[in-house]
C-alpha cells in the first residue's frame, strides 16, 4: 500500500510504500497527517478466486490506518480507484478483451512531475492530488491558492 505526504501548500514532501510491519512508518505518517486519503479496497466477484487463501494483507493495512485516524482525529477520505484510473478495454485476437489501467491523463502529468517508482506511490500521490484538486480538501486543510480542477 503506498503512501504520500504533502505540505499545506499541496507540495509533496515524501512518498513510498507501507510494508506490512513498519509500524514506524504508520506512526510518522499518521503524526504529521491533517487528513488521510485512502484507495477504496473493493473485492469484486470477478476476481475472488485469485484472493483464495489470502491473509488480505490490504485490508488489514487499511484497518491499522483507519484506527491510527480515528485514535489521532484525523479526518479519513475514502476514494473509489474509479477516481484517479482510465481504463481501456482492448480486443485480443481470440475475440476476447484485456483491460488497461492507467492513471487518469488528467492527474498523470502532475502524478510523473512528482517521479514515484512503483506503483503502489503512484497510486497514493494520484490520489492525494486527487482530493487537493477536487476542491474537497477545504474541509480538512487551508487551501487557499492551491490548484483546482473544474
Amino acid at each position: 500500500m503506498g503512501y504520500a505526504l504533502f505540505s499545506d501548500d499541496g507540495q509533496p514532501i515524501t512518498w513510498g510504500q507501507f510494508e506490512w510491519q513498519s509500524w514506524e512508518v504508520y506512526t510518522t505518517i499518521t503524526k504529521a497527517a491533517k487528513v488521510a486519503v485512502v484507495e477504496r479496497f473493493v473485492l469484486y466477484g470477478s476476481l475472488a478466486n485469485a484472493q483464495v487463501n489470502s491473509e488480505f494483507v490490504a485490508s488489514q493495512v487499511i484497518g491499522v490506518v483507519r484506527y491510527l485516524c480515528w485514535q489521532r482525529g484525523i479526518p479519513l477520505v475514502f476514494q473509489p480507484a474509479s477516481e484517479i484510473h482510465h481504463t481501456t478495454v482492448r480486443p485480443t485476437r481470440g475475440g476476447g478483451s484485456t483491460r488497461h489501467t492507467e492513471i487518469n491523463p488528467l492527474l498523470k502529468p502532475l502524478v510523473d512531475a512528482i517521479a514515484p517508482t512503483g506503483p503502489h506511490q503512484r497510486d497514493a500521490i494520484a490520489h492525494a492530488l486527487r482530493l487537493i484538486r477536487s476542491g474537497k480538501a477545504a474541509e480538512y486543510i487551508d487551501t487557499t491558492g492551491l490548484p483546482t480542477s473544474p
